[in-house]
């Protein structure tokens, strides 16, 4: 469900050059459903082409359900 946006946000952040952090979810090999956080930047050459992105991801999944747990 977040392919999408996540796609279209990448494609901005490539365009733009700006950091970047987005939260979105996966489906793990075990197909159960993972919450990831993922901050980076989009690196360039001297022509403006994107050369390489630096990222990182990290899983925030128990992170989610306590905060939905808070809210009900």
């Amino acid at each position: 469900d977040d392919r999408d946006r996540v796609t279209a946000e990448f494609g901005k952040w490539i365009e733009t050059g700006e950091e970047y952090e987005i939260e979105f979810r996966i489906i793990h090999a075990n197909g159960n459903i993972v919450w990831i956080s993922s901050f980076g930047r989009v690196f360039y050459d001297e022509n403006h082409k994107p050369q390489r992105m630096i990222t990182t991801a990290q899983d925030i999944t128990e992170r989610k359900k306590i905060h939905a747990e808070l809210e009900a």
